[in-house]
């Protein structure tokens, strides 16, 4: 009687604090390493997306706003029919068949379309993507760019159109026209030519 009893429980903050350094440092690397990522990403002047196969959720980043002319925000809430749906119709059932067999194959995409902007207008994209799988073998995921290659589509028809342009003319010119290499061997020749020189 008239004892007092006192409980002490001891703890070693040591380790508690140790952990809760090891957790910020953590979190500073990842933060640190998703910043280069999307610093990366953005000066590829590529769209860069994750698709989630079950849901049909695509995660956009990258040139978002330069390919697209949408924000990055906005451009969040195309899913894969939206996407499917911003293809030019000319273009779309080929895309889609072609995403079918990469996404039946586990394989990769690999494609060049007309994809509708904000504004209504249309550029060429070069899409390129690979289907990650679940334990089972089945497509789940799929992670993958979009570049514009405008400039270079408008620049190879430029250049046929030129070729052929050329073609027309060397083949309609009424004088003889031909190439010859150095040696003077001739290489080509005009009908005109065969005509004049039979």
């Amino acid at each position: 009687e008239g004892k007092k009893l006192f409980t002490v429980i001891l703890r070693d903050s040591t380790v508690q604090k140790e952990n809760e350094q090891l957790r910020a440092r953590t979190e500073q690397i990842v933060r640190e390493n998703e910043e280069r990522y999307r610093i990366v990403i953005e000066h590829t002047g590529k769209l860069v997306y994750d698709y989630d196969v079950p849901s049909g959720a695509i995660r956009w980043s990258g040139a978002v706003k330069q390919l697209t002319g949408f924000s990055t925000e906005e451009f969040q809430a195309v899913d894969i029919k939206s996407w499917e749906l911003m293809i030019h119709p000319d273009d779309r059932q080929e895309a889609l068949a072609l995403l079918a067999k990469a996404m039946n194959d586990a394989g990769t995409y690999d494609f060049q379309y007309r994809f509708r902007r904000k504004d209504g207008s249309h550029i060429h994209v070069q899409d390129t993507g690979t289907f990650l799988t679940d334990g089972r073998g089945k497509a789940c995921r799929m992670l993958g760019t979009m570049g514009d290659v405008t400039e270079q589509v408008n620049s190879e028809r430029a250049l046929r159109e030129s070729e052929e342009r050329y073609r027309q003319f060397f083949e309609d010119d009424l004088t003889g026209d031909f190439i010859a290499r150095a040696d003077g061997q001739l290489v080509s020749c005009n009908p005109a030519f065969l005509r004049i020189f039979g």
